[in-house]
């Protein structure tokens, strides 16, 4: 079973453009199907440097230990050491 987790990872990924910024910019997050940890991103490029991380050893088991995250609101991942800068407030409309 392990085994088989370290070869799939489930995200449902949600993206939204805030256009309060100028220029907008489009914002992210991740929740893991499995654990249900939800994870922000401020820009696409954070989001795919996350992503790089989670399978870049090979083991690809998802775990977010180096990331806090809280399933409720979500962390802004900063994409420099692992450490959530904010929190997520999720699409705007």
């Amino acid at each position: 079973m392990i085994d088989e987790q370290r070869h799939y990872l489930s995200y449902l990924l949600r993206l939204w453009q805030e256009r309060a910024t100028s220029p907008a910019v489009w914002r992210a997050s991740l929740e893991n199907s499995r654990t249900g940890e939800l994870v922000g991103f401020a820009d696409t490029m954070q989001l795919f440097a996350f992503l790089q991380e989670q399978v870049a050893d090979g083991t690809g088991d998802g775990r977010q230990t180096d990331i806090g995250s809280s399933q409720e609101t979500g962390t802004l991942h900063d994409g420099k050491d692992g450490v959530g800068a904010r929190e997520a407030t999720g699409p705007t409309t």
